[in-house]
């Protein structure tokens, strides 16, 4: 049953409008899928609105990839481990949600949080032009990459290159060695993919409160050379005319033992945008305490 607004007292209206006033807009991200509105348990294959779900077309490893409860309100997807030594994608249109980022777009950006284990992985997450990707590689786009076979380093491509990711620009192949990013067990990071898709480029950014090494927003470079743009995997000889339709992740196979947890994917398609649209729970907690306390003043 729905409470009438004439139901709320004075002082409670103005303690809720202070609580949601206060809170950051983050105008111009818009949610794809926060995995709140699933059962803890299920697992991801199938999961979403009617007609754009999630599909996870290896069968044998859709029990591995489920929903599972993070916080009190709060889902994740977690990817566990595999024993096949194979690539298992993940994918879900960008396009039939509203999302997709057209081949004339200067400016868009891609939002989400990434969480492992203390085991090996080899982990994707994925831009394709293509409505059903095949694979975790030659389909892709933009590509960020974590892989214990190149020493544990995240990794982005470049058209047919795949460097090592670094905080640093140089101008020593040293230097850029040794700020390479190396993602802690259990650290939470926010990851911002930056695409310019008239140009066929895009950037990478990160920020965890767990990582020093990415304590604020950062750019991540390649440590080949310290640049910090990155080309579409297939646009490596001309540009392509390929709006960005699908998001997919997975498994890129071979020695993966995980966990991952990948939560909050967001896109804005009109714009560079460095806000987290994800609210920290401390930040509404304190709203909401400031809130109540102004109530009880009142009465």
């Amino acid at each position: 049953m729905q409470r009438k607004l004439s139901h709320w007292t004075p002082g409670l209206l103005l303690a809720a409008t202070i609580v949601f006033a206060a809170a950051p807009a983050h105008a111009g991200f818009v949610v794809f899928d926060n995995f709140n509105s699933y059962t803890a348990g299920s697992i991801l294959n199938g999961q979403g609105p009617v007609g754009n779900t999630w599909t996870t077309p290896d069968t044998a490893a859709q029990g591995s990839i489920t929903i599972v409860n993070v916080a009190p309100g709060n889902n994740a997807v977690r990817f566990d481990n595999y024993t096949d030594n194979a690539a298992h994608r993940n994918y879900r249109s960008l396009q039939a949600a509203g999302l997709a980022i057209p081949n004339a777009s200067s400016a868009a950006t891609v939002f989400f949080t990434f969480k492992k284990g203390a085991g090996n992985l080899n982990f994707n997450t994925i831009l394709s032009d293509l409505p059903a990707p095949t694979n975790l590689a030659g389909d892709s786009e933009v590509q960020l990459n974590e892989d214990y076979g190149s020493g544990t380093f995240f990794r982005g491509r470049s058209a047919n290159s795949f460097p090592l990711l670094t905080t640093a620009a140089g101008p020593t192949q040293l230097e850029r060695d040794a700020a390479r990013i190396i993602p802690l067990a259990d650290a939470t990071y926010n990851v911002w993919l930056a695409i310019d898709n008239s140009t066929d480029t895009y950037k990478i950014y990160m920020q965890s409160n767990n990582d020093p090494a990415l304590s604020s927003i950062t750019q991540l470079l390649k440590s080949t050379d310290g640049a910090g743009t990155f080309t579409f995997r297939n646009s490596g000889s001309a540009l392509q005319a390929n709006d960005l339709i699908t998001y997919n992740m997975g498994v890129g196979g071979g020695g993966f033992v995980g966990p991952v947890f990948i939560d909050d994917i967001y896109v804005d398609t009109g714009s560079a945008n460095f806000a987290n649209p994800v609210p920290e729970p401390a930040t509404l907690s304190t709203l909401a305490i400031g809130a109540l306390a102004l109530l009880r003043r009142r009465r």
